[in-house]
């Protein structure tokens, strides 16, 4: 018999084992279960650090749950991971191995005060790009119209730094988004307790913004700002002299390519305009997100004042015509003369060092062999280039029997003028007692910066001070009165354009893209330099040119050509076209162009290019390019020839365009969906565009193509200006429109009537009797309609109408202040009125002899 003890009673219930001591005591629950556990919280723990972020100062919370496409890069220019991401307080993507902005972003301005000009704090002392952040900024906002506020970033603090840090600040958290100005069609809104901007439409009742700062960061250190726009719900966004922005990035230096405004234009799916314009003239990044369109400003300095000018019209066109008169306003410019026909038309520049009276000899023997209309030439590049130079007795009298050839046969000398100084001039040693030129960077000693251009030393004024303008004053008009005071002037590197082959440390600064240091030292001068108005040259490169051609524009028109010397090939011709129609988004109008270049071009390029030409307000050519010139067979000269006289046709309606721009802002050019909004298959078309309100063009661009591909907008029909020819509205659709080699395609809009020069005889440019033709738009009651319009100065036009067979003209009075005096090249008889597809009526109106304001006439069949 087995005696059982206590301790085996107490083993044997210790062996019954249940369900749940079996689930606790097995190796997956004891070994597993706690290293999935541990690994969910780690996990955890890394999400909400990245999808909250806490201060140290306030209860502010941010997100890192944003979309893709609203990333905004945190460490530009730098390689990033993950732990440096954090510690910066920014947002990592591991799908994308990106470091981004949170929203709101952690590095951004918090209010100090509220009243009329709120004064913002950093939240952080340094920015993620590892500069200390300005202290103290102060902002404010104007309303400038209805439409239209500006707002303002002062960062020039008048506080010491001091009484910030001692200062025991904390956030409300109680503070509320605040309405601070608001018209009948704005309102905005200041968005706490991270400071943005946020304009809403009154009249919208989805409210949803039509521009907002929220979206990214506010960075201002000692040498780049940081901050994004976004216009709302667009679909396209265009600006900075160029077309569509999309999924873009661009740089902002001037280096003869033409000087950037930073500039945008929205447009949204409901055909509403939204309108952007940046003061800022330094070095510029402008990244456009795709899909999203955020617009991403990165400058490389850090000025006294950034102003933003925001505002909206019924009509992206209306905002082109608000931002025309703004970016006025920004550059203003006393023009003291009115154009004329002469500038406006063909101008002979050779670009070599030939004999300048053989030059012309041969120009007016291939015009005249070709029947080619021309208006104007210019002395040798190299003649008299500079204000500081003096002509000998020698070269005076050059000019002077070169002046008295072309005025007998009704041409007129056009100076080329440039803002560079020789180092050999005699204004060398006044500029420089004056401390008026650029200096080198030394620590030793601040010498005047020597640069170099066709192996030429060369100086450069500055002309930010105005004490540069006092001294050259005398020398312009000296200029001036030896070109017979001319109403015209082509400005030539106007920029600070310097060949010498130098390298410059961009160390100091807070961010460099590799494209904006390339342009900011190719071709010009060291961004380092220093001058007399500011510590750095650089800080407002883009606005060296402006300020000579405003020093110009006191006494006569001055306008500044494109560099050349990079329009090569197809590539250069479509650039030339972007950049053109491009100018009018910002206000300005379409700079000179050389056609064909100043190099040898193919014949077919070439005749693409005095296509193009047509429609182009300023046109040179050098001799070689010109019909009947050493690089033109016999076949394109032709071509170009026939393209020439038809661009002559157009020169009073280039003159109207001229005088809608300088009167309202009307663009000169401008793509087909700033005029059609509501027709986004448009919005891509490069080939096509509007010259004026009243003409539809389409241009060859691609080789070896003899048709364009266009999408005709609207209702009703267009026709052909030329044989009348109809062509219907094509919707969502295109059509293959045929433009052989010597064509450009002009439609006529429906509703409109364009002016065009009665055939000329001969190379002669006086004035001739004008053709009006009408592409007439018929309305449903039976009714047609068309207008039109004659410019003869700012503000002065001749308004023609067309209805029901009723021919008038009205505004006659004053239109014949201008039109009518003796030395006016501009037309003043109307010969006939064409109905395009119908009938010619010759009507015979001299407007100097009708004594009323209005004049009308029955034109029956």
């Amino acid at each position: 018999m087995i005696r059982r003890t206590k301790m085996d009673k107490f083993l044997e219930a210790e062996n019954t084992v249940h369900l749940k001591d079996e689930i606790l005591l097995s190796p997956i629950t004891k070994y597993l279960l706690p290293t999935l556990v541990l690994g969910m919280i780690l996990i955890s723990s890394v999400y909400v650090t990245m999808l909250v972020v806490n201060s140290s100062d306030d209860n502010w919370i941010s997100s890192c749950e944003i979309q893709s496409t609203y990333y905004v890069n945190c460490l530009p220019g730098k390689k990033s991971n993950y732990e440096m991401c954090i510690s910066i307080g920014c947002c990592w993507s591991d799908v994308l191995s990106f470091c981004y902005h949170s929203n709101p972003s952690s590095h951004g301005y918090t209010q100090l005060s509220s009243d009329e000009i709120y004064t913002l704090k950093p939240r952080k002392k340094i920015s993620p790009l590892g500069s200390k952040n300005r202290q103290q900024v102060f902002f404010n906002t104007s309303r400038i119209n209805e439409n239209h506020f500006k707002f303002s970033f002062n960062t020039n603090a008048t506080i010491e730094e001091k009484k910030f840090i001692n200062m025991n600040y904390k956030l409300n958290e109680n503070l509320k988004n605040t309405e601070i100005g608001s018209s009948s069609n704005l309102s905005i809104v200041i968005n706490n307790p991270e400071f943005s901007i946020t304009v809403y439409e009154n009249n919208n009742s989805i409210n949803i913004p039509i521009f907002t700062t929220s979206k990214g960061p506010l960075i201002l250190t000692d040498n780049y700002w940081e901050m994004t726009l976004l216009l709302g719900e667009i679909v396209s966004i265009y600006g900075l002299n160029r077309l569509e922005l999309n999924g873009t990035t661009s740089w902002n230096y001037d280096t003869g390519s033409g000087n950037y405004i930073p500039a945008f234009v929205g447009i949204n799916s409901k055909g509403f305009g939204i309108g952007c314009v940046i003061d800022y003239l330094g070095p510029l990044e402008s990244e456009v997100l795709d899909k999203s369109n955020l617009i991403i400003l990165r400058g490389m300095s850090l000025p006294d004042v950034i102003n933003l000018h925001v505002f909206i019209e019924i009509t992206p066109l209306d905002v082109v015509k608000q931002m025309s008169k703004l970016t006025k306003q920004l550059n203003p410019s006393k023009v003291t003369k009115q154009e004329s026909k002469f500038e406006l038309g063909l101008h002979v520049c050779p670009d070599n060092n030939k004999n300048i009276q053989n030059d012309i000899e041969t120009t007016i023997l291939n015009m005249n062999n070709y029947n080619v209309p021309w208006n104007s030439h210019c002395v040798n590049s190299k003649f008299y280039q500079t204000l500081d130079e003096t002509m000998n007795k020698q070269e005076a009298e050059i000019l002077k029997n070169t002046s008295d050839k072309l005025i007998k046969i009704n041409k007129i000398v056009i100076p080329h003028l440039s803002p560079l100084v020789s180092s050999s001039g005699k204004l060398l040693q006044q500029l420089s007692n004056m401390s008026l030129l650029l200096l080198e960077n030394s620590m030793y000693l601040k010498k005047f910066y020597v640069g170099m251009y066709n192996n030429d030393n060369i100086i450069y004024p500055n002309w930010f001070d105005d004490k540069t303008l006092v001294v050259y004053e005398n020398y312009l008009l000296n200029y001036l009165n030896i070109f017979k005071q001319p109403n015209f002037i082509y400005v030539e590197n106007s920029w600070p354009i310097d060949e010498t082959n130098y390298t410059f440390d961009f160390k100091n600064f807070d961010y460099m893209p590799k494209n904006l240091a390339k342009q900011m030292t190719n071709g010009t001068i060291p961004p380092g330099l220093l001058s007399s108005t500011s510590k750095y040259h650089y800080q407002h490169h883009n606005e060296y040119s402006m300020k000579f051609i405003n020093f110009i524009n006191k006494y006569t028109i001055g306008r500044k050509i494109m560099k050349q010397n990079n329009i090569i090939g197809w590539t250069g011709l479509r650039e030339t076209i972007i950049h053109g129609v491009g100018c009018g988004f910002v206000g300005q109008l379409p700079q000179p162009i050389y056609i064909c270049g100043i190099f040898q071009t193919p014949a077919e390029l070439c005749t693409r290019w005095y296509a193009a030409a047509v429609v182009f307000p300023y046109i040179i050519a050098i001799p070689e390019n010109l019909p009947g010139g050493n690089w033109l067979n016999k076949g394109t000269s032709k071509y170009a020839s026939k393209l020439l006289q038809f661009r002559h046709s157009f020169l009073t309606y280039k003159n109207t365009l001229i005088h809608e721009y300088n009167s309202y802002g009307q663009p000169v050019l401008a793509p087909t969906f700033i005029h059609y909004p509501l027709e986004e298959f448009t919005s891509h078309a490069l080939d096509q565009f509007m010259w004026g309100e009243s003409i539809l063009v389409g241009l060859v661009i691609t080789p070896g193509i003899m048709q364009v591909k266009m999408h005709i907008p609207g209702n009703l029909s267009w026709r052909h200006l030329q044989d009348g020819l109809e062509v219907q509205p094509t919707k969502e659709n295109s059509i293959s429109i045929v433009a052989l080699e010597s064509e450009l395609i002009t439609l006529v809009r429906p509703g409109y009537i364009v002016p065009l020069e009665k055939e000329l005889s001969g190379t002669s440019t006086v004035k001739n009797s004008l053709i009006l033709k009408a592409n007439l738009a018929c309305i449903t009651d039976g009714n047609n309609f068309a207008n039109g319009k004659i410019g003869y100065a700012v503000d002065t036009f001749l308004y023609i109408n067309f209805k029901n067979n009723n021919f008038t003209i009205s505004n006659i009075i004053n239109t014949k202040k201008q039109a009518c005096i003796d030395s006016s090249t501009l037309p003043t008889v109307i010969h006939s009125f064409e109905i395009l597809g119908d009938n010619i009526f010759e009507v015979d109106i001299d407007i100097c002899q009708i004594i009323h304001d209005n004049y009308s006439v029955l034109l029956n069949k």
